[in-house]
């Protein structure tokens, strides 16, 4: 059972972070900034959260050195106020995500060709195709679908309704939510020009997830045509994205949700996609590079910067363009009264 109570000189220590305040107060839980009471932990990551700083009445608060201190409050002096809290969270809080069902579960169908690693959970109703490779330590949660000759590495985590389609390739330490499709169909017909009707178009490619890569929940990750649509090294795509087949996600990217990239997309290093973005297909994202909020690049964008718009266009330039576009009415009203001024004055001019 987990201890449910520290005194802010343990939490010090076991963060290994100054502590600013009373050494004896006993801090029983964590809580937001604005609601945490004065035995619980929270933490200040954003600048947008000062006033609530300034009014939370929490025990000890996570801080930068660099934020503002009140007096009287209790601050841990943390280079990263966010990773330090969560650290917190995992002392007071239970972790209930781990499965009741240990091993491989009776009602599993695992075909006789498959190769299952060293301690491998597979839970209720999972099934198993032929030709599958399990590493070692790798969790399958209820009415997950491996599919063909797929391969996952070792320590996975495949969370319950997930299907991973034929010949899909995931690295080490990949997290799948539930309901995420793997290897899914890319979206490709051949439309007669006669009858107009579309004939599916097959697609025999692969879809490779390297390590660390996590997959959000009810996100879809098509194969390539006849190429492989590839998912690098420590990228985490939020829930309901949709990534199209033939892509080459970069190492470290950052896709939020509901956001669409269209086929034959390549992005670099450390890109941002923000939420409800949409890519169109064939272009290229460097690194650096962060599309905000409903961005919708046309065209392959390689200077690092940050991105806004429809099409998206530098932020500044962008901002500059939608306070003009705010202005219309006003002008307009001056322009129609303007008019009026002329009319009246070469009437004027008319008469005389």
């Amino acid at each position: 059972m987990k201890k449910i109570s520290f005194t802010l000189d343990e939490l010090s220590k076991h963060l290994s972070v100054p502590l600013l305040g009373d050494k004896d107060v006993m801090i029983t839980g964590v809580n937001d900034i604005s609601k945490a009471s004065s035995s619980e932990a929270s933490f200040f990551a954003n600048d947008k959260y000062t006033s609530k700083l300034k009014k939370s009445q929490a025990g000890v608060i996570c801080i930068d050195e660099s934020a503002e201190q009140m007096e009287g409050q209790n601050y841990l002096l943390c280079k990263d106020p966010s990773e330090a809290f969560e650290k917190l969270c995992l002392l007071f809080l239970e972790d209930h995500s781990k499965s009741g069902f240990t091993d491989i579960h009776p009602s599993a169908v695992i075909h006789p060709t498959a190769t299952i690693g060293k301690d491998v959970t597979i839970g209720p109703f999972v099934a198993i195709d032929k030709e599958v490779v399990i590493g070692d330590g790798t969790t399958i949660y209820a009415h997950a679908s491996i599919g063909p000759k797929s391969i996952l590495g070792s320590d996975c985590i495949i969370h319950p309704n997930t299907t991973v389609r034929e010949d899909c390739h995931l690295g080490d330490r990949v997290i799948l939510q539930p309901g995420a499709v793997i290897g899914s169909c890319g979206y490709g017909y051949h439309t007669d020009k006669t009858t107009g009707r579309h004939t599916k178009i097959k697609h025999l490619g692969k879809v490779i997830l390297e390590d660390d890569v996590e997959i959000g929940a009810n996100t879809t990750v098509d194969r390539g045509r006849f190429a492989t649509t590839t998912i690098k090294r420590g990228t985490k795509i939020d829930n309901l994205c949709m990534i199209a087949h033939n892509c080459e996600i970069g190492e470290d990217n950052l896709i939020v949700s509901m956001s669409g990239i269209s086929g034959s997309v390549k992005t670099g290093r450390n890109v941002i996609v923000a939420a409800q973005c949409g890519l169109i297909g064939h272009i290229e994202i460097g690194d650096g590079v962060i599309l905000a909020a409903r961005a919708t690049p046309i065209k392959s964008i390689k200077e690092k910067g940050v991105y806004l718009g429809s099409p998206a266009q530098p932020i500044k330039k962008e901002m500059v363009q939608t306070a003009a576009v705010r202005k219309l009415p006003t002008i307009l009203r001056k322009l129609k009264k303007a008019e009026k001024m002329l009319d009246s004055f070469e009437s004027m001019q008319e008469q005389s």
